[in-house]
């Protein structure tokens, strides 16, 4: 069972295999109401550039997706939303952002190959010949 996160009670729970784990109280997010119309997934890494010199911090095992895909990768699965009737449904309108694919990488996979949801792989070695 993937992890999911929902609004109940007024407040914003987390559960993680079928066990409740934790919740955000509603008064941190005062924007979100009853729903969200955005939801946003991935990885970042800080990059202050020190020296003049792009950050060596990887993300995930340091690899591109396009080398080897989940054996390389960061990853999230199965990933699904609810709508406003508590249906699970796939996510629509998935986009694509790496802000510097030099350094870092995203492979989004809607094949699903047999499972319910999105999959997609987050990764990069960070500083590197090419990403300066």
């Amino acid at each position: 069972m993937p992890p999911s996160v929902f609004k109940s009670s007024g407040h914003w729970w987390v559960q993680l295999q079928g066990i409740l784990v934790g919740y955000y109280l509603s008064t941190l997010f005062t924007e979100i109401s009853r729903m969200t119309t955005i939801v946003e997934w991935g990885g970042e890494i800080i990059n202050l550039k020190n020296k003049g010199r792009h950050t060596s911090t990887q993300m995930g095992v340091g690899h591109f997706a396009s080398e080897g895909g989940l054996k390389t990768s960061s990853y999230f699965n199965w990933v699904q939303v609810s709508d406003e009737n508590n249906m699970i449904r796939d996510p629509e309108n998935v986009k694509k952002e790496v802000t510097n694919p030099n350094c870092y990488d995203l492979e989004i996979d809607n094949d699903h190959y047999g499972t319910n949801g999105y999959d997609f792989y987050y990764v990069g070695p960070g500083y590197n010949d090419k990403c300066q």
